[in-house]
């Protein structure tokens, strides 16, 4: 838990000897004594653990997305590249599918290009992790882009590569990025309108006084329409106003009465409109990935904070380390701490650790701490 939520912080791995440990064991030493404080010294947290339970807990969640793409029906894609402090060009790719009554978006895939960033490579690098993972390209529907050249390009691009594999594809550009196309074959009418606006913009955001007097007359009018809304349509206020209405539900949850309709509706709604996710992914990597740590391969840490997926640490204790407690009863781990005691009849450095409180906290395991003192 304790690498799950550094990671989901974004924070160093070192951060938890040099400064969680600490901070806990003055804590605990000051709340319930000096003895329960040597128990916290036990715990182990280097770096390299932090690490290694970090890497393990990515590929829980990598592992659980996987088995839910290769569960559903359909699924897309979001993609972007960018580069990294370090000069390295990193792939984001998101995925958008319907899991138990609710459309999930998660990441996919965060690798590195290794060489040329050009259309060609980002499809070797997406189609070899589909390959590898025996996930379907016929239930991909829609491939979200910024519409840059290596992405949408008619002969090369990934895009096109993409629908050649998948027959059921389609492409969307992101809207994010659409007014820059627009704007550039433009009338000029239209323009001068939307420099107007721009000049508003930057009118009402050049001081905060002015923002906030905009704010307010813009919740006056969401006020207004909303009655007006009210009142010439109540009843579909009623049924699609409801505080926690959400649209992708509302359709999935009509998918047992109405079969055929709600999977063309899930067709329109499951692709992505903007590039968002990527965006805000590369923030993140940018952020855990810095000057100071240039070296770091951020991926699992990625994956842990841009995923939505919750590891199981109860029933996986692959992911807890040391802290977990076997509930096993057998024959051979109820003879374990006897036959030790048997062995350390004739051996003094195993005398020395089971017998000495220091090292036996320092370098035993909670669950021999605790069979040793049962026995």
């Amino acid at each position: 838990m304790l690498s799950y939520r550094i990671a989901r912080a974004g924070k160093p791995h070192t951060i938890a000897e040099d400064l969680i440990k600490p901070c806990m064991t003055e804590i605990v030493n000051c709340v319930l004594g000096e003895d329960a404080a040597k128990k916290i010294t036990a715990v182990q947290c280097s770096n390299n653990v932090i690490s290694d339970r970090i890497h393990k807990i990515s590929d829980h969640i990598h592992d659980e997305l996987i088995c839910r793409l290769k569960n559903s029906k359909m699924f897309a894609i979001q993609l972007d590249e960018s580069t990294d402090v370090a000069g390295l060009s990193i792939l984001l790719v998101f995925v958008r599918h319907p899991f138990k009554g609710s459309i999930e978006e998660d990441l996919f895939l965060c690798a590195p290009l290794e060489t040329n960033t050009t259309g060609e490579e980002i499809f070797k690098v997406i189609d070899s992790h589909m390959s590898k993972h025996h996930i379907e390209w016929n239930k991909c529907i829609d491939v979200c882009s910024d519409g840059a050249a290596a992405m949408i390009g008619k002969i090369k691009g990934t895009v096109t590569r993409i629908k050649s594999v998948a027959p059921k594809c389609s492409n969307s550009h992101c809207v994010l990025h659409r007014p820059a196309l627009v704007a550039m074959k433009i009338s000029y009418e239209l323009k001068t309108i939307l420099d107007q606006a721009l000049q508003i913009v930057n009118y009402v955001k050049s001081r905060p006084l002015q923002s906030r007097l905009f704010k307010k007359v813009c919740e006056d009018i969401e006020k207004y329409e909303n009655l007006i809304d009210i009142k010439c349509s109540s009843s579909l206020k009623q049924k699609f106003g409801a505080e926690n209405f959400d649209l992708n539900n509302f359709w999935i949850g009509l998918q047992d009465e109405y079969p055929t309709i709600v999977e063309k509706a899930i067709t329109i709604l499951l692709p992505f409109v903007t590039t968002y996710r990527c965006e805000t992914g590369f923030s993140a990597y940018a952020y855990t990935k810095n000057k100071y740590r240039n070296r770091l391969d951020a991926s699992p840490d990625i994956r842990i904070q841009l995923s939505d997926i919750k590891p199981n640490f109860t029933g996986n204790t692959a992911l807890r380390g040391n802290e977990g407690k076997s509930t096993s009863t057998s024959m051979n781990e109820d003879n374990f701490i006897p036959s030790v005691r048997l062995m350390a009849e004739f051996d003094p450095i195993l005398h020395h650790l089971l017998y000495t409180e220091k090292t036996r906290v320092k370098y035993l395991s909670w669950k021999i701490q605790n069979d040793y003192q049962q026995t």
